[in-house]
């Protein structure tokens, strides 16, 4: 048995792993939402100069990562319930 195994010290290593693994998934997320209005110029540019293989790529990718995000917030909202002081 370890100092951090039971009471106070538990708790509190436990808040923050959860907090920092909340920290990298809104890094993930926003670098993905970054990603995604990114491709969402580039699809209306390429509707734009009537580009169809462009067109085709582009909503390919749209639809890759509107999935990513689509999968992220029923993660987020399912997966990830709350813990320690404000959870409990």
């Amino acid at each position: 048995m370890t100092f951090f195994d039971n009471g106070p010290f538990h708790a509190a290593q436990a808040a923050s792993s959860d907090f920092g693994m909340g920290l990298y998934f809104a890094y993930c997320l926003r670098t993905t939402m970054d990603k995604f209005t990114e491709l969402e110029r580039e699809y209306a540019e390429a509707l734009i100069n009537r580009d169809a293989e462009a067109i085709a790529e582009k909503r390919s990718e749209l639809n890759f990562y509107e999935n990513v995000i689509m999968l992220s917030t029923q993660f987020t909202t399912t997966a990830m319930p709350l813990t320690g002081a404000f959870g409990d």
